[in-house]
C-alpha cells in the first residue's frame, strides 16, 4: 500500500494543504481560508482540512495518508499543540504532529542545526533554534498587543494616523485620504463601523500595508515614521535573541512583507552582521517533508 504525507501551513491570511509522496513529490496542494489558533474556530478549520484531504484522496486515487504535520499560527504551548492535533486526528484519522508556523521554518530550513527565523506577514515573530535544541522566541503576541512590523501592525498604525490627522490630534498625513479611500468611508464613524464589521480584522489590516508604503514613497513623513518603527522593531527582536544566546547569526526571512522588494531592501539596509536567506521552499512543503521524516523515524 502506497503511503502519502500531509503538510499544512495555517496562517492568518491563508492555509495551504499539501500532499507529497514517499519520494517527496507533490501530489496536490490546495489553498484554504486563513486560521489562527488564538482567534479562529478550530473545529471549522479541522473540518475544512478533512474535506480537502478526502477530495484529494478521491481525485488522485490515493491509498493512505500515513502522517500529517501542521504548522499553525498562534500555537506555542504544549497543551495547545496537543489540542489541535487531537481535533485533527479525530476528524481525519491521520496521525498528526502540530507545531507553530515558525517551528516548521526553523526545523525545516536549518534541518536541526542552529539558526534564526523572522516572520513578517499578517503577524510577526522572531525565533532561534539553539545548539542544545532549545527554541527561543520573541514577539508573536497578536495584532492587538504586539506583532510589531507585521502587516496588521502597519495597518493598525495607518488607521490611527489617519484618524488623528482627521481630528487634528496628530500631524497631517497623506494616510488620512488614503485610508478613508481604502475603506470607502467619508467619516471616522463610518470607517470604524466598517472595520469592526469585518470578521477577519488582521487580514484586513494587512491589506493596508501597501497604502503605508505608497504614502512613504510620496514623501509622507508620518508613513516614514511608521515604517521606521516597524522595521526597527523587527530588527530588535533578532538583536535581543543574539544578546541572550550564542545562536549563529544567520536568519531566514519569511512572510508576505519580505516578498515586497522595496520593504525587503529597506529592512536589509537596517540589518547588520547577519547572513540572510529568503524562504526557498513553501512552508507547506517543509511541513510535508517533516511528516515523512517523523514517520520514517517512528515519531
Amino acid at each position: 500500500m502506497e503511503e502519502y504525507f500531509v503538510g499544512i501551513d495555517a496562517g492568518g491570511t491563508k492555509t495551504e494543504v499539501r500532499v507529497i509522496s514517499v519520494h517527496r513529490l507533490t501530489v496536490d496542494r490546495v489553498r484554504l481560508s486563513g486560521f489562527n489558533y488564538q482567534s479562529g474556530d478550530l473545529k471549522d478549520f479541522a473540518k475544512e482540512v478533512r474535506n480537502t484531504l478526502e477530495r484529494i484522496k478521491k481525485e488522485h486515487r490515493l491509498e493512505k495518508y500515513a502522517y500529517m504535520v501542521a504548522g499553525v499560527a498562534g500555537v506555542f504551548l504544549p497543551y495547545e499543540k496537543e489540542k489541535v492535533a487531537m481535533v485533527l486526528e479525530e476528524l481525519t484519522g491521520i496521525k498528526t504532529k502540530v507545531m507553530s508556523d515558525m517551528e516548521i521554518l526553523l526545523y525545516g530550513t536549518w534541518e536541526g542545526e542552529p539558526g534564526m527565523v523572522l516572520i513578517a506577514g499578517t503577524g510577526s515573530i522572531a525565533a532561534a533554534l539553539l545548539k542544545d535544541g532549545k527554541v527561543i522566541r520573541k514577539g508573536g503576541y497578536g495584532y492587538i498587543i504586539g506583532d510589531i512590523g507585521s502587516g496588521a501592525w502597519f495597518g493598525l498604525n495607518a488607521i490611527r494616523a489617519a484618524l488623528n490627522s482627521y481630528e487634528g490630534l496628530g500631524p497631517r498625513t497623506i494616510l488620512q485620504e488614503e485610508v478613508f479611500r481604502f475603506f470607502g468611508a467619508g467619516s471616522p464613524r463610518e470607517l470604524i463601523g466598517k472595520f469592526y464589521a469585518e470578521k477577519d480584522k488582521p487580514g484586513l489590516l494587512g491589506k493596508l500595508f501597501p497604502v503605508v508604503l505608497d504614502s512613504y514613497f510620496k514623501g509622507d513623513t508620518v508613513a516614514e515614521k511608521i515604517l521606521e518603527e516597524g522595521i526597527d522593531g523587527l530588527v530588535k527582536m533578532l538583536e535581543v535573541i543574539r544578546e541572550e544566546t550564542d545562536v549563529i547569526p544567520r536568519v531566514l526571512l519569511s512572510g508576505g512583507l519580505f516578498k515586497n522588494s522595496s520593504f525587503h531592501r529597506m529592512f536589509i539596509k537596517r540589518l547588520k552582521g547577519y547572513s540572510v536567506e529568503m524562504l526557498g521552499s513553501e512552508p507547506s512543503y517543509l511541513a510535508a517533508k517533516l511528516a515523512l521524516k517523523f514517520y520514517q523515524e517512528g515519531k
